[in-house]
C-alpha cells in the first residue's frame, strides 16, 4: 500500500534525477534545453542502484527519444531496469567492455600503458555509482563531443584517466539537488514536477521500495540496505 511517506520517498529521488535530466539533456523529450550541439540517440546508465534505476525511469517518463542501455551488477537490478524502461541490459563485470562496444559499434584499443581506449561510444552517459572506476568507465564510453553526467556522489577520484576528456572533447557536468526546470513551455519547481509525474502515473516507482522494517528492527534494516545483492534490496524504509 502506498502511503504519504512512501510517495515522499519516491518524489525525493525522482526529483533529484529530474534535475539531472533537465540540466544535462538538451532538447530531450519534454525538456527544451539550449545546447543544441549535443544530440542523444543512445544513453548509457552506469549502475542500477537507486539513482541509476530512477534515471532510467525519468528518461522514459520524459519520453526521451534515445535507446537506453543500463549496466547492472545484480539480477534484481537488471530485472528492475528492464521493468522501468531500459531497452537493453548489460551485466557488469567481465565482458562488459565488449558488450558495451557491441551496443554502439565502438572499437576498443589497448595502449602500451593503462586500460583500453574506446573510439565511439554513447551520446550521453550517466555515472550513477560515483566510484573512480565508474567515472573512468563513464568517460571512456562517452563518444567524442558527447556528454558525461556525474549523478553519483564520489569522494576524491585518484585513478581516473582524465586524458579522455580532452582528446574526445567531452562535456562533463555534475548535477545536484533541486531547482526550477523548463518543462513543456513552463517554469516549474523540481519537486512539483516529480509529484506531477507520480500523480499522472507517468512513472511507477513502487517496485523500488523493496523492504519495510519496524523502527525496532533497525539493525536488520541497515544490514539489508548495505547488502544489496544477497537481499535484493533497493530502497529500504521504516514503517511508522
Amino acid at each position: 500500500m502506498r502511503t504519504a511517506v512512501t510517495r515522499g520517498i519516491e518524489a525525493k529521488g525522482l526529483g533529484a534525477v529530474m534535475r539531472v535530466i533537465s540540466e544535462s539533456c538538451p532538447r530531450l523529450g519534454s525538456f527544451g534545453m539550449a545546447a543544441a550541439h549535443i544530440t542523444c540517440q543512445t544513453a548509457l546508465v552506469l549502475g542500477c542502484g537507486t539513482m541509476g534505476l530512477l534515471t532510467v525511469a525519468a528518461l522514459r517518463a520524459v519520453e526521451a527519444p534515445c535507446r537506453i542501455v543500463a549496466l547492472a551488477k545484480y539480477l534484481h537490478q537488471q530485472e528492475l531496469a528492464k521493468q522501468l524502461g531500459a531497452h537493453e541490459i548489460v551485466l557488469a563485470g567481465r565482458g562488459q567492455y565488449d558488450a558495451l562496444c557491441q551496443r554502439t559499434g565502438a572499437t576498443m584499443h589497448q595502449p602500451e600503458i593503462g586500460r583500453p581506449t574506446v573510439l565511439g561510444g554513447f551520446d550521453l552517459v550517466f555515472d550513477c555509482v560515483g566510484s573512480p572506476r565508474s567515472l573512468d568507465d563513464a568517460l571512456r564510453f562517452t563518444r567524442a563531443r558527447g556528454r558525461t553526467v556525474l549523478v553519483g556522489m564520489p569522494a576524491i577520484p585518484k585513478t581516473v584517466d582524465w586524458t579522455t576528456i580532452w582528446f574526445k572533447e567531452l562535456n562533463v557536468m555534475g548535477v545536484y539537488a533541486y531547482g526550477t526546470e523548463d518543462f513543456g513551455g513552463e517554469r516549474v519547481r523540481t519537486f512539483e514536477l516529480a509529484l506531477r509525474f507520480l500523480r499522472e502515473r507517468r512513472v511507477d516507482l513502487r517496485p523500488l521500495v523493496t523492504h519495510r522494517f519496524a523502527l525496532t528492527d533497525y539493525k536488520r534494516a541497515i544490514q539489508t540496505a548495505l547488502a544489496t545483492g544477497p537481499h535484493r534490496s533497493v530502497k529500504t524504509v521504516f514503517a511508522v
